[in-house]
Parts: C-alpha cells; structure tokens; sequence
C-alpha cells in the first residue's frame, strides 16, 4: 500500500472540515429516513407511532458522529477574518443574498413545484392513508415506477408537523452544504485552492440549483449526496479511511434512492471510491468495507424500487417495451435531443419576455430539417427552447450566468497567460473519462423531457472535472475577475424575486403596473394565480364534501389530487377505478379523467344511478390547458 499518504495515528480530528460533520448529520437523516420508510412500509407500520419509535435510532447516531468527529481543539469565530474573505470574495455576499431571498419565499408560500404537487407528494399521501408502500391505480406511472427517496424524507415533517409548508427544508438544509462540500471535493480531485474558493460560492447558483433550494423538486438532493460521496471520500484520503469511505458509498447510494436517473453518475464516483481506497487500506480492507456497507448501502439504494417494478412489470425500469415513453427509441436521438435542451438550458437568460415568438421561430427553422424529423420520430418529447419569461425550477439547468463564468475560464488564457493547465493526472484523466460515458449513458437513455433539470445531479461533478485543468484565477492581481463572481447572482435573482412559485414581489404589483402591457398584465394573473394555487387548486370543489369520507379523485394524468388530501387528515382519497368505485361516496372528476380511468363514458356511467351530480366548477390546473370542468358526484344511498 502506498506510504504517502498519512496514517490515522499521525492526525487528530482537528484536520475535519466542520462542513463534513455538518454532511454526516444531514447523510444520517437521509439515510435514516429510507431505511426506516421501507421498513415500516415492510411492517405496514407507515405510522407516527413507527416513526416516533425509529427516531432513538437516528438520535443515536447522530450524537455518535458527532462525538467520534469532534475538534481536539475548538476554534473561535473570528468576525475579521470573515469581513476579509467577504472583501476578496464579492460571491460569498451575493450568495448570503440570494440564500436569504431563497429562504424567505420558501417560508412564507406553500410547496408548488409541478412534480412536487402533481404526483410525488399525493402519492406518498396515499401510501400513508395506508400505512404502507403500494402500487397505486391510476393514470400517472410515475406515481409507482419514479425512486421514492425524496417522499420517505416527506414522510416525517407529513407525520410531526400535519403541514407541507417545511418541506423545502428537505433542499434548503443541503444547499447550505454546497459552497464547503465543493471545496472539499475539489482538493480531493486536484483542483487548485484558489479556484476552488473562487468557484464553490458561484456555482450554487446555477438556475436549477438555487431555484430548487426553496421547494419540493428532487434534484438538488441527489447533486448535493453526489458532492457529498466525492466530499468524504476526499478526506478519507487523510484520515480514518474506512469511516469516511463507509459514509461516501452511502452517499451514493442515497443519491440513486432519490434520482435513479443519477445511477450512470455512480460510475465516476465508483472509480475515484477505488482509487481513494487502494491508496489507502489495499484490496482486502477494500473489499471489507465495501461488503460491510451492504447491508446499509442497498436499502438506501434504488435497489428496493427496481425489485418492485420487477415485481408489478417485470423490468427494474417500471417501463416494459417502453410502454410509458420514458426511454428515447433510438441512442443518439436522445443524445441529440437531450444535449439540444440543456444546450439551451445553459443560454438561458434571466429575462426572456418574448420567449414564446423566440421558440416558436427556433422550432420553424429546424421543423424540416431532416435530422430533426428523425430525431423527433424518436424521441417526440424534447424541445429546443431558450426557457420561459423567466427561468422556472422545472425547466432551469445551468444558465447563462455560470456559462458565462466558464466560457470566461475557458478563453480568459488569450488574456493571462498560463491560466490553464495543459495536463491532468491519471485520476483526473479516469474521473473524466468516466463521467462522459455516464453523462452519454444518460443523454442516450433519457426519453421524458425536461433533461435540462434532470441533469442537475452531474452538474457539480462536470464543473468539477473543468476546474481541473485552471492554474489560478488570479483575482487579487486582476480585480475585474473577482467582480465577475457577481454575473450569477445578477442572473439569478430576476427569477427569485419575480418567481411565480413563491414570488417575493406582491402580484398586485406587477399586474396594476401602467407600464406593462395589458395582454402582459393579464399573462401575470394567469400564470401567477395558478402557481399560487397549484397545491390547493381543487379545494373549491371540497366547499359541499364534508370531512370524514372517502374520495375518489378522477383527474388527468397531470392533474394533482394533493388539494382534496387537505388538512391533512381530514378525509380519505383515492384514485377512481373500476377496482375502488365501491371504496368511494364522493367522485371528484374531469369528463376525460373519467373515461380514461373506468373504461366507459361519463353518461354511461350517470345511466346507472349510483352516484348524483353535485355541483361543477370551471378550473385553470395549467395556464397553457385554459379552464377545465371539474364535477363532484355523491353516491346516492
């Protein structure tokens, strides 16, 4: 084994960076909160009383970490030295700036990320009504094929706190991890110090990454466990290397559990996982830790939802024949289309109010192209676009403000000479190596859409491996370098503050603003009231369904039942098919969720006098579908 890396007897706990004993708190929840879902779930025992009985568990090992990782010597807060990294680093007060507006629109509006709302959150509301994990009848595969990570973390602040609005701690808590997380993980990958320091409080600020720091979407965990496990095993390299190694491949394995479109993204953190360990303990005590981790490890994994799609489909993927449509039909469509979205995630500007003219003349000068035919014929979902009027949490990816930042990296050696490095180690040649194939594994497979924020998770590591090749930012020679630290933050903080899902200006606002056109005024009612109501958008239609009663919720696949669930508690919903009609005696429906779900229309069904039409109400689920009628139906006695 090699000799130069230092033994556990010759450091003290005095050398752990206090962000990693911060990251193994948080990993320990993670993890706890999966292990302790399946089990429960296992036990149909999805309960408070379960959980309350699981927390001595958590509690335990979180005051054993933190005791087995505290500092021989405790270091004093020193204000001044804070004051002089502020003045060196105008990104860390832009950061504190944009964390704060973060906070402050998460805390003072309720969850309404599209995914959050439409089905990851109701369908963990229905696994709860039956205090355990099921297959769930109805329109949306997601809803039982997606990684159930995110909800088991749902799952406690559901039970305790009888709300959703502290959800967005579950991203919040992380996002504060990020900025010391990639400074620890760029030591371990060879990326000068200087640059990481520069870097590690601009990058967060990427468009999907600091949008998803205030709400429910499930990307930014798995990029932070994937900072994380490359984090840990970083410092293993240092100190006590099979600890540090135990906590990287749990890391890992916890960031598929959330996102099992980050699996390719293992496969780098697999080879600098080896790597650190062969330097470090040899093959047998590799090999220990590696089989000792299992029983943590693969419970933690997407290993429990492949078994189960196995079980109900007979693919680990929940997508037979690619039934669903959630794989491109052929390999380099999918590279094509989903390198062409996050191509134009990455150019997305802060502010684009005629976006929709700008795409749709994209979308007219390729429409005959005859690549594009092809491309569209195999992967009909993705769509070229440069984003919305402003970038939004379920369409952002990298954005044009940290692309900016790395084309001025990337060219700034025209300007200072020897800025770049022209060669890379061996394990940073493998690490890239190995993320390009798991980046095209990913681009190659991914059929849904929507790639620009399902590749958040391999963000960090792909700056990570640019990094690697910058010598020094020199910004103490060059201050108009350190100013540039501000063109992310100048970028992201049009869509905090006008952000639809939790907006930090009042609407009244910005639609009673004489300068604005009226058809813009109008544009900001519409889209701003059904994001402000997404979450509780069919609770008008609850005004004649008393508490205590079973619903049957039929809407469209994009239709979101959580309003119906609301307070939470109060009544039963379940999703209307043949098999549960008898469980029901309210229906709640649209015409076309109806027929969809039961198999025959809605007047055949209203010819068998079971049920008697109560009211119905016209409701916006989505500004680009218009009104739609909505019925609620009781079961006639």
């Amino acid at each position: 084994m090699p000799s130069k890396y230092p033994k556990f007897s010759d450091l003290s706990n005095q050398a752990i960076p206090t962000v990693l004993r911060y990251a193994g708190v948080w990993l320990i929840l993670v993890v706890w909160c999966q292990l302790v879902g399946w089990t429960l779930s296992w036990f149909g025992a999805l309960t408070i009383s379960g959980y309350m009985a699981a927390s001595p568990v958590a509690l335990v090992a979180i005051i054993g970490f933190w005791y087995a990782t505290r500092p021989m010597a405790v270091r004093s807060f020193s204000s001044r030295s804070w004051l002089r990294r502020a003045k060196t680093s105008p990104a860390l007060l832009a950061w504190c700036l944009v964390t704060l507006l973060i906070f402050i629109g998460a805390a003072t509006n309720p969850p309404s990320n599209y995914d959050g709302v439409t089905y990851r959150l109701p369908r963990l509301l229905y696994w709860l009504q039956e205090n355990r994990w099921h297959w769930i009848d109805g329109l949306d595969m997601r809803q039982n094929v997606s990684a159930v990570g995110f909800e088991w973390m749902m799952a406690p602040f559901i039970f305790f706190t009888r709300s959703d609005r502290g959800l967005f701690l579950i991203n919040f808590l992380p996002f504060l991890l990020l900025p010391g997380l990639f400074f620890v993980a760029s030591s371990g990958l060879g990326v000068r110090k200087k640059v990481a320091r520069w870097w590690m409080w601009v990058w967060p600020m990427a468009y999907g990454i600091a949008l998803q720091a205030g709400s429910i979407g499930n990307d930014l965990v798995p990029a932070s466990l994937a900072l994380a496990s490359l984090a840990f095993a970083a410092h293993a390299l240092r100190e006590r290397p099979v600890f540090w190694l135990f906590l990287s491949a749990l890391a890992a394995a916890a960031m598929t559990g959330i996102k099992a479109t980050s699996l390719p993204l293992a496969l780098p953190l697999g080879v600098y996982w080896l790597w650190v360990a062969w330097n470090t303990l040899g093959w047998y005590s590799t090999a220990r830790v590696a089989v000792t981790s299992i029983p943590l490890v693969l419970p933690a994994s997407f290993l429990p939802m492949a078994l189960l799609c196995i079980i109900n489909t007979g693919v680990w993927t929940g997508n037979p024949n690619n039934r669903h449509g959630a794989e491109a039909g052929h390999p380099v469509a999918g590279i094509i289309g989903n390198s062409l979205e996050i191509l134009g995630g990455m150019v997305q500007p802060p502010l684009l109010p005629a976006s929709k003219t700008i795409n749709e003349s994209i979308q007219k000068l390729i429409e005959d192209q005859e690549w594009y035919r092809w491309a569209i014929e195999q992967y009909p979902r993705f769509k070229i676009a440069l984003g919305n009027e402003l970038p939004m949490e379920e369409f952002s990816g990298l954005g044009l403000g940290i692309t900016a930042l790395l084309f001025l990296a990337l060219s700034s050696s025209i300007f200072i000479k020897g800025i770049h490095s022209k060669s890379h180690s061996q394990l940073q040649r493998a690490i890239i190596i190995t993320l390009i194939v798991a980046v095209l594994t990913f681009l190659s497979k991914m059929g849904t859409g929507g790639a620009v924020r399902l590749s958040l998770p391999y963000l960090p590591l792909v700056i990570l491996c640019f990094l690697c090749g910058v010598r020094n930012m020199r910004y103490a020679k060059y201050p108009s370098l350190a100013l540039m630290q501000l063109i992310p933050a100048l970028f992201i903080l049009p869509a905090i503050i006008l952000n639809p899902n939790r907006p930090l200006l009042p609407v009244d606002l910005l639609s009673t603003n004489e300068a604005l056109p009226t058809a813009f005024k109008q544009r900001i009612v519409n889209v701003y009231g059904a994001y402000q109501n997404r979450a509780s958008i069919l609770s008008p239609l609850l005004e004649q369904v008393p508490s205590g009663v079973t619903i049957g919720f039929a809407g469209g696949s994009d239709h979101s039942a959580l309003g119906l669930f609301k307070p939470y508690g109060s009544r039963r919903v379940v999703n209307l098919s043949p098999r549960t009609e008898d469980e029901v005696n309210w229906i709640i429906a649209t015409e076309e969720g109806f027929e969809r779900r039961m198999d025959f229309t809605l007047n055949e069904w209203k010819a068998l006098k079971k049920f008697e039409k109560v009211t119905d109400l016209e409701i916006v689920s989505k500004v680009s579908a218009g009104s739609e009628k909505w019925f609620v139906y009781k079961r006639i006695k």
